[in-house]
């Protein structure tokens, strides 16, 4: 297993992705979130949705760090629109930690409670469509 891990990393650093493939990705992730983290559809027996919910909005977040230096070039108020979203998706997702590492059920959330996430993911979904058009120059 040690030596499958070392191949991997080895693999790995010699993949190119393309920054496009990766910010669809981003995108897919928040829409994933939006669909079926956001209803408890996903975690229907377990209730667990939170964990997903925000291990998305964290790929999500790690992708636009990655671009995060060449979007300021072209629009640092996109940025800062972005960062602003980003700590709002995560605070309220923090309001619903029992703790340092967990979460409250997903059906301990109330209809506002998921109203107020649903639009907070929406709010962020609408300035990380736009980050391809910048950084391709369109």
């Amino acid at each position: 297993m040690v030596n499958d891990i070392k191949e991997l990393k080895a693999k790995i650093a010699t993949v190119d992705v393309d920054y496009k493939v990766m910010l669809t990705g981003a995108v897919d992730l928040l829409n994933e979130v939006a669909t079926s983290k956001i209803t408890g559809e996903e975690e229907i027996y377990s209730h667990a949705d939170l964990y997903d919910f925000r291990a998305n909005i964290e790929g999500v977040e790690k992708i636009f760090q990655l671009f995060k230096h060449l979007l300021e070039k072209s629009d640092a108020n996109l940025v800062k629109e972005l960062e602003a979203d980003f700590k709002s998706v995560n605070s309220l997702l923090d309001k619903h930690m029992t703790d340092k590492e967990h979460y409250k059920l997903y059906t301990d959330l109330t209809k506002e409670d998921t109203k107020e996430l649903s639009e907070a993911v929406t709010k962020l979904g609408e300035p990380l469509s736009q980050m391809g058009k910048f950084l391709s120059g369109e």
